[in-house]
């Protein structure tokens, strides 16, 4: 069993509430989404321990008001629901249908969404922390100007998503499909990408420092103007790469293959090279 209290924001109620005079709410048995029925269009309102494992909640398009903690929706058909704005908190989306749905503006705490069906879904400016996307699938989805802290991604199928001005810092994308990801300008310092691949992305002024990109594939991506401080890079492939006005500063590319396809020169400073050596520009420091 579990309770859903749907609380809306207009004064009378809110203080009739506050002071214990009046509660909204219903109780239903456990993945029963006929529950539902009752959410107010607008105003908040909050669910605590309920499951909606395997139901089909396409029909109850106002779930983007509420808060939901502890809650169960594995499996659950939720494609191209509107969730813009939702809060989440402990919940679970493992192997959830949510292809083209939108949590755009979201906010979401330790919850997974391990081998859920994220294709074309959109988290543009979403806050997430402490979120697991591992095995998901979910090319062409929408991260950017998400911050998003202590998130893994491990082994996820994320062709052509978007994470352009993303906060990624310190990410997990361990042997992730990130080809033809675009990141333009965001900050993957301390990200770990490595057997990443990378081919083709877009790492244009984006923020790799500290970042672990051990045996990734980078063939084909530019990374014009990106940072590279202190990247570790080794044993990697970068065929076809372009890397103009990016800053290789302590960076460490050992064993791996580059094959740049234009004359754009990085700053090198104390860098380390494919074949081992160190290398500097005059203006190091």
């Amino acid at each position: 069993m579990f309770l859903c209290k749907f609380l809306r924001q207009t004064p009378l109620l809110f203080m009739l509430t506050a002071i214990g005079l009046l509660s909204l709410s219903v109780t239903a048995k456990a993945a029963d989404p006929k529950t539902l029925a009752g959410i107010p269009a607008s105003g908040q309102w909050q669910c605590d321990e309920c499951d909606f494992s395997k139901a089909d909640l396409t029909a109850y398009p106002n779930l983007k008001n509420g808060t939901f903690v502890d809650c169960n929706f594995a499996g659950a058909n939720m494609e191209g629901m509107d969730l813009s704005g939702i809060k989440l908190q402990r919940s679970d989306f493992r192997n959830a249908k949510l292809k083209n749905a939108n949590f755009s503006g979201a906010e979401i705490y330790s919850s997974s969404f391990e081998e859920a069906d994220l294709t074309y879904a959109q988290f543009t400016g979403a806050s997430l922390s402490n979120v697991f996307f591992s095995f998901s699938k979910a090319p062409s989805s929408k991260f950017d100007k998400a911050i998003i802290s202590g998130s893994v991604w491990k082994d996820a199928e994320l062709d052509s998503a978007n994470f352009s001005a993303a906060k990624l810092a310190e990410g997990d994308f361990t042997h992730a499909n990130l080809r033809r990801a675009n990141f333009t300008g965001a900050d993957l310092s301390g990200a770990v990408l490595t057997n990443a691949n990378m081919t083709k992305a877009i790492l244009t002024k984006a923020n790799l420092t500290g970042a672990d990109l051990t045996s990734a594939i980078l063939n084909q991506v530019n990374m014009e103007e990106a940072n590279l401080t202190k990247a570790m890079v080794r044993e990697a492939s970068m065929i076809g790469v372009s890397y103009g006005g990016a800053n290789f500063t302590d960076a460490k590319f050992e064993g791996t293959v580059m094959r740049p396809i234009d004359t754009g020169i990085p700053f090198y400073c104390r860098t380390e090279t494919p074949d081992g050596e160190i290398k500097s520009n005059p203006l190091c420091k």
